[in-house]
């Protein structure tokens, strides 16, 4: 089970948990560790860390899934730009996540 922004103030990281699956030879779609919270997507998609074939915002995501289209000869590089774009995401969401927690827990309660 997945948590969400409201119900933990942090994230969990995120890892692709499978290889690359298509039904049709153009879009391809790999399983993740976990459904990726709001704020870890925005950071994903402002990764900047593109290449001519391979860019983060062009990554689509479905709960614990995520999907791209490339021809089956760039596959190899996707799923390898992937991996880095969800380590780096995974690097920068914990020290937000963290102050987020922090602030909450030292806010006073509101009745």
């Amino acid at each position: 089970m997945s948590r969400t922004d409201s119900e933990h103030p942090w994230v969990d990281e995120i890892k692709r948990t499978t290889g690359p699956q298509t039904s049709n030879g153009r879009r391809w779609e790999v399983q993740l560790s976990a459904a990726p919270s709001s704020d870890w997507l925005n950071l994903f998609r402002g990764s900047g860390e593109a290449s001519a074939r391979a860019v983060p915002q062009r990554v689509d995501f479905d709960r614990a899934s995520a999907y791209f289209k490339s021809d089956e000869d760039q596959v190899e590089h996707w799923v390898a730009s992937i991996d880095k774009w969800i380590a780096s995401t995974n690097a920068r969401s914990w020290p937000m996540s963290w102050s987020r927690c922090c602030r909450r827990m030292s806010s006073p309660s509101q009745k």
